[in-house]
């Protein structure tokens, strides 16, 4: 099966650079970054979606960083509060929330006054040209908890970065040469300047 180091050789010999040239060796990781978020976004594959319940809420802190156990979330699609408090998802009940905007719960739940379990959420910031993927990594619940809940996230996530010390992804072991592609978009880019 292909692997980081075929990647390496793979896109070096085809845009003509010494596959130890540091200039290259140093922008290699942002390519396949690049390329992997482009597949997963794109492709929609059934493989990135997941359910990652490994987090829970604070008592009375409406913010809740998106769990990263399984990747880094692209789209969050639900979000489910588990009830009783502190009962894992097979034992307990999912209460779906509702995505608003952060001004509405500034507006409706300006306080942790009235905090119980959450029924709604949003993106903490929602400007994602300005501040980037890490705006996305932090969600506001509505109204704010009232206990620590177990909290469900679904949706498509970005696994791990293939890069030496990850020799080997899904992407790598199913789909090497849209992979190789999507690197050499970005590859050719760089040569470019």
């Amino acid at each position: 099966m292909p692997a980081y180091a075929n990647l390496l050789a793979d896109v070096a010999s085809t845009i003509v650079v010494d596959a130890g040239n540091a200039a290259f060796l140093a922008i290699l990781p942002q390519l396949i970054n690049a390329a992997e978020g482009r597949c997963y976004r794109e492709l929609n594959l059934l493989d990135a979606s997941v359910r990652d319940s490994s987090a829970s809420t604070s008592s009375g802190v409406r913010n809740f960083n998106l769990p990263t156990v399984a990747g880094t979330f692209l789209i969050v699609e639900d979000i489910n509060i588990i009830t009783p408090a502190s009962t894992a998802p097979e034992s307990g009940t999912r209460n779906r929330l509702t995505p608003a905007s952060l001004s509405v719960l500034d507006v409706i739940y300006p306080s942790s006054t009235g905090s119980g379990v959450p029924q709604f959420w949003a993106y903490a910031s929602q400007n994602t040209y300005l501040t980037g993927a890490a705006a996305q990594s932090q969600i506001v619940f509505g109204p704010w908890p009232g206990s620590t809940y177990r909290v469900e996230v679904i949706g498509k996530i970005q696994p791990a970065a293939l890069s030496a010390a990850n020799p080997n992804t899904w992407l790598t072991d199913n789909i090497y040469d849209v992979l190789f592609k999507a690197t050499m978009a970005e590859a050719t880019a760089w040569q470019q300047n």
